[in-house]
This record gives structure tokens, sequence and C-alpha cells, in this order.
């Protein structure tokens, strides 16, 4: 019995490195997109991840045409795994830990996934599964400076105990409609936003999952993406969970030279209605400056990337809160403006 549990376990995780799940922004294969962009194998990048498989197939391609022979293997080993019938109910093991000053956390389950293009027009990734969680941080939904976990930490009042252990479910998931220059996307995942892999002051891979809805337009020089996210948020006693809270994003990209993109992107963070009109694009921040009176948080700001010689990229981020239009116009400075600026030469 041990060695067919030891024989199970091992093909376990010889599976794990056989996909790459796109639903997952820190996958591998953002990693390697943005490499190749870079050395400009890849025209321009969609600022939103993750990316279903019809774009990812068509940026694929732009490698295996462009790429020198080490890119167009590793491309053809990632379009080999996407274009192939859907994967499905593949199984992988998936464990991490930490132990700091605050405590230690450990996580450990088996995952499902069901990954692949459906139809030209329709593509799915999707993992679920159950994980044992073992938690001693001070406080259990914080976890410590410096600390990134894969997955979310699941504390709804009401898991099932097993031993030292809580049991509790996990699913991520995400289905895309449209080409490769026209999608709508929906799920429930994490995203990111923007040059940054790792860390975007925007939106950060490594936040919560979140309820996803975006319309991308996938141009050969200009990107378009209208974002909703549906958050979860504690009430501000911290005795409750407050789930009518939304933030709504637009971008806006070019890139206007082989070495050089800029773009736009503005968001508010609002909650308790869910207003049709931050629906519209390149209207939202307008119409709550002018017609609301402000009563959500908007930031507004710019992004860009310069691709200079020997490889070398510096990417940017600006982005600053509530920026009002009226106070610019009539030199009022004393607005008490709060922004970040985001800067990295790789």
């Amino acid at each position: 019995m041990k060695r067919i549990l030891l024989l199970c376990y091992l093909i376990l995780i010889i599976t794990t490195g056989l996909f790459s799940l796109p639903v997952d922004p820190s996958d591998e294969i953002y990693r390697y997109l943005d490499l190749w962009r870079k050395k400009g194998y890849i025209v321009s990048l969609p600022a939103i991840r993750p990316y279903p498989h019809q774009v990812l197939i068509k940026l694929l391609g732009q490698v295996e045409n462009c790429g020198n022979s080490r890119a167009r293997k590793n491309a053809r080993s990632f379009l080999a795994k996407l274009v192939n019938k859907p994967q499905v109910f593949a199984v992988s093991p998936y464990q991490e830990s930490f132990i700091s000053k605050a405590g230690h956390y450990s996580s450990t389950g088996v995952d499902f996934t069901a990954d692949g293009l459906l139809k030209p027009w329709l593509s799915i990734s999707a993992r679920g599964g159950g994980l044992l969680e073992s938690n001693s941080l001070i406080s259990e939904d914080v976890l410590p400076y410096g600390v990134r976990l894969e997955r979310d930490m699941y504390h709804h009042g009401d898991q099932a105990k097993i031993g030292n252990f809580e049991a509790n479910p996990a699913l991520v998931s995400t289905v895309a409609f449209g080409t490769e220059e026209f999608y709508f996307q929906t799920g429930f995942n994490r995203t990111s936003f923007g040059p940054f892999l790792g860390d975007s002051v925007v939106i950060s891979e490594d936040a919560p999952h979140a309820g996803h809805f975006s319309f991308t337009w996938n141009g050969k020089t200009a990107n378009f993406t209208k974002l909703l996210l549906a958050l979860t948020a504690q009430t501000n006693s911290g005795t409750g969970v407050y789930n009518q809270k939304y933030l709504s994003l637009t971008s806006l990209d070019w890139q206007f030279a082989p070495w050089g993109q800029i773009g736009y992107v503005g968001s508010i963070v609002y909650g308790g209605y869910l207003d049709p009109v931050y629906f519209i694009p390149l209207t939202d921040l307008m119409y709550m400056t002018l017609l609301q009176g402000d009563m959500s948080n908007s930031h507004i700001g710019f992004y860009g990337s310069l691709y200079m010689p020997a490889y070398l990229t510096w990417d940017l981020i600006f982005y600053a809160d509530d920026l009002h239009f009226n106070d610019i116009v009539t030199f009022n400075w004393n607005t008490r403006w709060k922004f970040v600026l985001q800067s990295a030469l790789s």
C-alpha cells in the first residue's frame, strides 16, 4: 500500500510540470512573454492579465516567427499545451508554507484543473480542489511583511476541522469569449495590471481573488481594456464582510515606436451600489467628478515602457489619488494630492 501511495504521489509531482495554467497571472508563461516582449519578439501585450488562450496563441505565434531558436522551442512547448484538446481534470499536488516571528502558516492540497480552447471563440481555464490549512499567525487574515502566497487564505467561520488543520475549498476560474483582437473575460481569479510582474501599484497579482469582468481590444500597436472587479472587504468595525465594493478600471495604451509604449489608466473604487455608467469607457471619472460630487475614490495615471539597447527596459507607472480637474485648471495646488511613482530598470 505504501508503494502504491508513493507511486501516486510521484505521478502527481510529474503532472505538476505538464500544465501551464493561464488563469494564474503569476504563471511562468507571463514571465516568458514579458521577456520576449523586451527582446522585440512580440509587438505589444495587453495591460490586464490573465490572458485567454486566444491571445496567448497569437503571442506565441509571434515568438515562433521572430524569436531565436531557444525562444521558438519554448513557445512551441507552450503552444502544444494550449492548442491540444482541452485538458480536463488534470491532477497536481500543491503545498506552500512559511515560518516567521508572527507565526507559521502551511497549506497542502490537491488541484483538479480544466483548461483549454473549447472553440476558436471560447476558452476556459479553471483550478479547483481542497486545501488543508494550518495557521498560527497573530492575525489570521494578515500576512507578515514580505510574505506572499500563491493561494488565498480562507476564513469564513465554518471550516471543517481535521486535527490541527482547517479544510477549505479552493476555486479559481476564467472563461473568455471572442477572438485574439476583441474578447470578453469573466471569472473568479487574481488579476494584475501594467508592465510590472509580481508588483504593481495599480493591481498586483498577489491581490486576493475577485469577481472579474473585462472587455479588451487587443490591437496591433494599441490596447484598450474596461475592467470591473467585484471585491470583498470587511466592515470598518472588522465584525463582518462587506461585499458591495467594486473597482472599475479603464486603460488605453499605444505602442508609438518599436522602442516605446505609453498608456493611460483611470480607476474608481466605490461601494453600496452598482452604477451602470461606470461601464461606459472613458466617461467614469468625468461622471463621478462633475455629476456625483466625488462620492467615490478615484485614481488616474499613466504608464509606459522604453526598450533600450542590450535588452534593457525602463518601466514606469505614475498613479495619483483624487486629482480634481477644477483644481488643476484653477491652479489650486492645496489639494493634498497623494500619488505614487513606480519605476524599474531591468
